[in-house]
Formats: C-alpha cells, structure tokens, sequence
C-alpha cells in the first residue's frame, strides 16, 4: 500500500457508513491463528445477516493470486535487508521539497560513474524532462531504459535502449544487467520485467527524483529518495558532472553489447512484423505508434495494449504517448484521450481494448464533437486478453466467466451511432490501408481489430522465441569482440 505498486488503491473503509460492517484482514502467514479467521468470516456473516445488509471484508493476498503447490511462507530477508542492518541508517532516507538538487549528490554519483549504472525514465510530464534525464543517461554513458510514456522514448541518445522490456525477458541480458547504481527519474515505469530484476539484483544505490510527494517504490528498494523537479535535477547532474572526470575510465562495452542486443531485437520484430499479413495485436500498437500523423499524440489504453506499445513500437523518432496509470482502470479512457487532445490542441489516436471501450462507450460523443481529430482503434479479442498470460489461465473452470469475461459483441453499430467512420480490417494491409487514410483525411473514426486472445498469447511466445534467437547471435563471440 502507497506504494505505487500497480493497480493498488486505499480499500479499507473506501465503501465509508455504507456497509455494516468493516475489517481488514491481513495476508496469510503461518504464525496466524486459523481461529482468528474463523472468527472474523463468521463475525461477517452475522452482521450481514442481522443487519440486513452488505459488509466488507478487506482480504489481502501475495502473488502469485492463482493456486499454487507450494502453499508455504517465508519472510523474503535478503542483500537489502543485510546492506541496511549493517549501515546504521535509515533504509530509504528522505530529501524534503528542494528547488533543485541535493549537496554532495554530484560527488556521489561521479565517483560511481566509472561502473556500472542505469537511468531510468518513468513516467514524466513533458519533452523537456524526457531530454534532460535523455541527455544525462549519454553524458554517464549509462543504459537508459525510457518507458513509453516518459517522452523520452525515441530520444537521441546513444545509450537508449527503447526494447528492454523485451530484452529482460532473456536470460544472458539479465545476467549482464548488474548495474551498481540507478537513476530513477518520474513515477513507475510500465515495465514489470524491471522491478523484477531489481528486485532480485538490488542495486548498492537506487536514487528517485519525483515532483511528487508519496512513495513510488513498489519492490522497497528505492535507498535515495529526491523530491524536487525532475528536469532541475537532471540539468544540474550533467552540468556539475561535466566538470569532474567521469569519462576516460569508463568502460563501454556494457553499453554497446546492449545495443547491438537492442539492434537485433528491433531488426527481428521489425522482419515477423513487416512481413506478416496476419493482423495481431504486436502488429498493431508497432504500427499505430510508428504511423501518427505530424504532431499527433498517442493515448494509450491499460491493461495489454499498454504493454504491447512498451514492448513492440520500439523507437522511430520522439512519442507523445499519454494513459491513465494511476490504478490502471479502464474506465474513461476514451474521455482521457480526448481531454489530451483538448489540451495539446492536436489529433490524438486512442488504442484500447475492448473491456474499456465499452466502459467508456458514451464518450464516442467526444470523439464526434472533439474540435481536433480523434482516431480510436479498438483490439477486440472478446474479453480480458492480458489474462491468458497470467497464472489464472490454467484454471478454466473460473478463467473464462470471471477473468476471460467474454461479452460476444462488436463496435459496428457503435460507429454508426455516433456517426464516426467505421473500419473493420482483415489484415494488416487492410489496417494500415484504413488507418492512414484517417490521419490523411483528419477526420474521426473507429477502427475495430477482431483477435483471439488464444492467438494473441500463441503471437507473443512466438516473437519471443525469435527474440530469444536473436540475442544469441548478439552475443556470439567473436560479434562481441568486434563490438
């Protein structure tokens, strides 16, 4: 809790004078007496039963949430937990509201800055943070891994890596991603293959710097906490950074075997997606994020397509992409992208899914009378795809009506409705060929893309796969020793 850690919110009390009774259970361990619970679910039902009506029972669960064989439990005390015993301070210490940057900051990080470190772009609030923390990642020479709504993706530096999500999800660039210190920079990156590696390889130095007040630290491993300007900070890193010597000891080859890794990655999605006619969802958040008119913004919908966008659209020039990330819902997305247009006084293509399309069905009016151009395009593989790659889809007797939620229905009379132009493409010809004629046009439509979340997981372990491939041929050795 208040953590940033995703899709959590303040759920005790959140139903207030409503229900009639309230308890907040904890998460399971085995010194909790079986008795306690016992007589808390019957405390529950008593009450709903004598007081005629409803009662809330906040039931706190760790993941994995789907069953598993191991049902045991053990407090996770590791490397951060030594690291903090054995320095006499603080776990995370904190910097109160500060116009610029700490004292003594620049002096810790150049004396690091011969080894290894990262930098890593959160989510930001505009194109001038995203080129600071940019521009501070190439003067350290260290890997910047940007998240797709940091307005830093696409940058020019030369130690941007814009497919790390991917590459995470190898073995050997994990195994090579050791770095000592990192650079954190805005709110929580979309990215979840990241935390999992720094949760499990904690860096000696992990430093934040946010605008905002409250906590964003998922996996507790943040040991520098700045709260102050992100762009302030950044500038003043590199400037006070320029004057010491940081560079002639500084050895690229970490960062130039990540990017002949990124290279490899992006020339393999770019031959299975180019070259398929098939209509996947990939191919889609690739091309919607590669194909925006000049100016136009990208709204980008929770759950997979999110994702897709972060994982596949790789780097083609700067992206204005925007979402919703605080408890990544999918209610009023489409009056989001619209609002964003509104305000950047530009086109905007909103990609979704289907659940939040028609959780948000109303706000096709908007995209009618919205003064700027707004492009919907909606994956429909009939539920909740992000699902299928969760442990809970080995369960088919609740996956499908509680989870998969399947609703059977189409946007077609949607479009007509609210008078947009209706596109419902077969291939990826067909999409590209609907898409671009809207941005030519400037005009609003909906364009639905009908998958099948069976298909969808079969498309993603297949890229994966040739992925996987790729990276052995980065890392063959005499590849590396011309790098």
């Amino acid at each position: 809790r208040k953590t940033d850690s995703n899709q959590t919110i303040d759920q005790p009390g959140i139903f207030g004078n409503h229900t009639c009774w309230f308890f907040d259970l904890p998460p399971w361990d085995p010194n909790l007496d079986p008795t306690f619970l016992l007589t808390t679910v019957d405390q529950a039902v008593f009450r709903a039963e004598a007081d005629a009506g409803p009662v809330h029972l906040n039931w706190m669960f760790r993941e994995p949430l789907a069953p598993t064989a191991d049902r045991s439990f053990e407090p996770p005390v590791g490397l951060p937990i030594g690291r903090w015993l054995d320095s006499g301070a603080p776990y995370t210490s904190y910097l109160k509201s500060l116009p610029g940057m700490p004292d003594g900051l620049a002096d810790e990080i150049a004396a690091v800055a011969a080894g290894s470190g990262l930098v890593v772009a959160g989510r930001l609030r505009s194109r001038a943070e995203g080129k600071a923390v940019a521009d501070l990642a190439e003067h350290l020479g260290w890997p910047l891994f940007a998240d797709i709504l940091s307005f830093a993706r696409g940058s020019e530096a030369s130690t941007a890596i814009s497919n790390f999500d991917l590459l995470l999800a190898l073995d050997e660039f994990r195994d090579r991603l050791q770095p000592r210190t990192v650079l954190h920079f805005g709110g929580r990156a979309t990215s979840k293959r990241l935390y999992e590696h720094l949760e499990h390889n904690p860096p000696e130095r992990f430093v934040l710097v946010s605008s905002v007040r409250d906590r964003v630290d998922p996996i507790h491993r943040v040991t520098q906490r700045i709260e102050s300007d992100v762009r302030e900070v950044a500038e003043a890193l590199r400037s006070q950074l320029s004057s010491k010597a940081i560079g002639a000891a500084r050895p690229p080859t970490d960062v130039v075997l990540q990017r002949r890794y990124q290279t490899h990655v992006d020339q393999t999605l770019s031959d299975a997606l180019s070259s398929a006619s098939e209509l996947t969802e990939p191919w889609v958040a690739r091309h919607v994020a590669r194909s925006l008119g000049p100016g136009q913004g990208l709204f980008v919908g929770s759950s997979m397509p999110i994702r897709d966008v972060d994982s596949f659209a790789g780097s083609s020039g700067p992206l204005a992409a925007y979402g919703n990330r605080g408890a990544s819902g999918i209610d009023g997305t489409v009056a989001s992208a619209v609002g964003v247009a509104v305000g950047r006084r530009s086109a905007m293509t909103v990609y979704l899914g289907d659940l939040a399309l028609l959780h948000d069905l109303n706000s096709l009016a908007l995209v009618r009378s919205c003064p700027y151009p707004v492009i919907v395009v909606v994956a429909n593989n009939d539920g909740g795809g992000i699902f299928s790659f969760l442990p809970i889809a080995d369960y088919p007797d609740v996956f499908e009506p509680y989870f998969g939620t399947p609703h059977g229905l189409s946007f077609e009379s949607a479009a007509e409705m609210f008078g947009l132009t209706y596109a419902a493409p077969s291939d990826a010809d067909a999409f590209s060929s609907a898409y671009d004629a809207l941005v030519r046009a400037g005009t609003p439509g909906l364009i639905e893309v009908r998958t099948s979340r069976e298909r969808n997981f079969e498309v993603h372990r297949e890229l994966l796969d040739e992925i996987r491939a790729a990276a052995q041929e980065a890392v063959r050795p005499d590849r590396v020793t011309q790098a």
